[in-house]
């Protein structure tokens, strides 16, 4: 986003002044901004808040963390020069922009300004809402989870409307609405995908295939979003071990529906075992080359399973 592009190191180096220490600890250490992650790392200071977050902060104190934090982006978004800001802010770029020129004319360049602390908000809002749903309290979340996006919108934050979206599904799931769920996942994996962030993308593609590969009459989607999910990592530079880890999945998945048929005393397709074999050759590759030993073991079990059903003993062995 302009946001992103235009504050991201400035942000880093100086958001430790906007809130006490034991609410950016949790705030680092619980995924706040998984973009700025490469940057807070090569910041010895930022080593030791997520170091703390990790080890430290747990349940009750997350949230009173969480809290303390969000009284005082409460307290700057009150503010005179604030409401002007949000005054340009339409949901659009061009509204961002001019939001953006008077957030800087006013001197906020330094990571502490109108627009940070709406980004910082919905951050805050987004990771209490997972708070509650790990809790059960399903309520408490949805009503968190809109408004981080509603904040998320207001300015142009793809990457952060895709979290909360993907945050959504996570508390369909936990409700038991799997249809909606898979809805959420969709527009997660669209939404990351426009903030051009492939792993995110990846990832929410892998979640959307393993929740519909318990359907006997979604195999065929099922593979189609890993087969997405291959796509995207082709394109983007040094996702060796997420090919190794998507062909895995689409390889081991056909074996297994394979075996599954022929413990059921029906003839496997060899057409299919052909494919899963292929795509395990390919995931033995990518995983060497990655150093993703666990992934060649696991490649190595289902290739042998894939060669046993096709009747090649030997190479099975």
């Amino acid at each position: 986003t302009v946001y992103t592009q235009r504050k991201l190191e400035v942000f880093c180096k100086q958001i430790c002044t906007q809130v006490n220490f034991q609410s950016l600890c949790y705030i680092f250490g619980g995924g706040f901004r998984l973009n700025l992650l490469s940057v807070l790392m090569s910041l010895n200071e930022c080593r030791q808040i997520v170091h703390h977050a990790e080890q430290q902060l747990h349940g009750l104190d997350q949230c009173k963390a969480l809290e303390d934090a969000k009284l005082k982006i409460t307290s700057k978004l009150s503010e005179d020069s604030a409401k002007i800001v949000l005054s340009k802010l339409d949901g659009t770029v061009s509204g961002l922009e001019a939001a953006l020129e008077v957030d800087e004319n006013d001197g906020n360049d330094d990571g502490s300004g109108t627009l940070d602390a709406i980004n910082l908000a919905a951050d805050i809002d987004l990771m209490l809402a997972e708070n509650m749903t790990d809790q059960g309290k399903f309520e408490a979340a949805e009503e968190l989870l809109t408004s981080s996006r509603a904040q998320f919108r207001l300015v142009s934050n793809d990457e952060g409307e895709a979290r909360v979206l993907r945050a959504f599904g996570a508390l369909r799931l936990m409700q038991k609405d799997v249809e909606s769920a898979e809805r959420c996942f969709r527009g997660a994996a669209k939404k990351f995908e426009t903030a051009d962030c492939p792993k995110e993308t990846i990832d929410t593609l892998i979640m959307l295939s393993s929740l519909v590969s318990s359907m006997p009459t979604r195999f065929v989607d099922s593979c189609e979003f890993l087969h997405q999910a291959l796509e995207v990592a082709g394109d983007a530079s040094g996702m060796q071990s997420k090919v190794a880890e998507i062909t895995l999945k689409l390889g081991a998945q056909r074996v297994a529906r394979q075996l599954d048929a022929t413990e059921r005393g029906e003839d496997a397709e060899f057409e299919e075992l052909e494919t899963a074999e292929d795509e395990l050759c390919l995931c033995m590759e990518q995983a060497e080359v990655a150093q993703a030993w666990r992934v060649v073991c696991d490649g190595s079990l289902a290739l042998s399973t894939a060669r046993m059903l096709l009747g090649e003993y030997g190479p099975a062995l």
